[in-house]
C-alpha cells in the first residue's frame, strides 16, 4: 500500500510538472511571437459611376488612401497630358478632386482661363463668358473644402504645378473643383494661397498648344476654346523598395 501511494504521488507530480512547463511555454510564446501585421491597403479603386455628375450637397468623404499612387489622365481635343497626384501631402484636396473625376465632373468642362507664361485653368460646369467675366461665376460642385497650401518658395509653383482656384475672398486652400496648370514664370510666384495638389509629369506639349491660344491678362477669354474630352484617374500601390542583398 505505501509503495502504491508513492507511486500515485510521483504520477501526481510528474502530471503538474508537465502542466507548469507547458504554461511557462504557453507564456514565452505570448510574450515574444512577432505582432500580426497589418494587411497592406489594397489600391483598388472603387467602382466609377457611369452617370456624369455636377451637383452635390456636401463635401466628399475621405475615400483615398496615402499609401497609393494616383494620377489623372487627362484627354482633351489637343491631345493627352497626365498629371501626378500629391495624395501624401495634399490628401484632402486629392481626394476631393479624385471624387469629381469619378463622378466624370470634368468630362466635358472647357479650359476657360488661359493666359500665356501664367496659367491654364478650367473645372467650372458653366465657365465665366466676355459677357460676364466674374471668375466666381463659374459653377462649382455645390460644396468647398479647405486644402492643403504650400509652403512659400522660390518658385511657389513650379512650372507645369497644378494647383486649385479659388476667389480672392476665399480662406487659403479653398477650392471646388476649379484647378490651374502653372505654365510660366507669372504663375510661378503667385501667393502660396492656393491648394497645390499635383504637376504635369507627361502631355507638356499638350499643355503647351492650349496656352498657345490663351487671351490677355486678367480674365484670359481663349481665342480658341479646349476643353477636357474626358478626365481618368488611375490609382496604383506604390512600388516596393528594394533591399540590398547581404553578403
Amino acid at each position: 500500500m505505501e509503495a502504491q501511494r508513492r507511486r500515485r504521488r510521483r504520477l501526481r507530480n510528474a502530471a503538474l510538472g508537465a502542466l507548469v512547463v507547458l504554461a511557462a511555454l504557453g507564456i514565452i510564446y505570448v510574450i515574444s511571437r512577432p505582432s500580426p501585421k497589418k494587411a497592406a491597403a489594397a489600391c483598388t479603386p472603387p467602382p466609377v459611376t457611369g452617370q456624369r455628375v455636377t451637383t452635390f450637397f456636401k463635401p466628399p468623404a475621405m475615400t483615398i488612401s496615402t499609401s497609393c499612387d494616383y494620377k489623372a489622365v487627362v484627354q482633351t481635343d489637343v491631345g493627352t497630358f497626365t498629371i501626378s497626384l500629391y495624395a501624401k501631402t495634399a490628401p484632402v484636396t486629392v481626394n476631393d478632386f479624385v471624387f469629381l473625376a469619378r463622378h466624370h465632373f470634368y468630362d466635358t468642362t472647357e479650359f476657360h482661363r488661359v493666359i500665356k507664361g501664367f496659367v491654364v485653368q478650367g473645372g467650372a460646369v458653366v465657365p465665366p463668358t466676355p459677357q460676364n467675366p466674374d471668375p466666381a461665376v463659374g459653377q462649382g460642385p455645390g460644396y468647398t473644402v479647405r486644402g492643403e497650401v504650400p509652403k512659400p518658395g522660390h518658385p511657389t509653383y513650379p512650372l507645369w504645378s497644378v494647383a486649385m482656384a479659388k476667389t480672392a475672398d476665399e480662406a487659403p486652400g479653398t477650392s471646388g473643383s476649379q484647378f490651374f496648370i502653372v505654365v510660366g514664370k507669372e504663375g510661378e510666384d503667385l501667393p502660396p494661397v492656393y491648394s497645390l495638389f499635383g504637376r504635369v509629369t507627361s502631355g507638356m506639349s499638350v499643355v503647351e498648344k492650349i496656352a498657345d491660344d490663351g487671351g490677355p491678362a486678367p480674365y484670359g477669354f481663349p481665342k480658341k476654346v479646349h476643353y477636357i474630352e474626358k478626365l481618368t484617374i488611375v490609382e496604383s500601390a506604390p512600388p516596393k523598395p528594394h533591399h540590398k542583398a547581404k553578403h
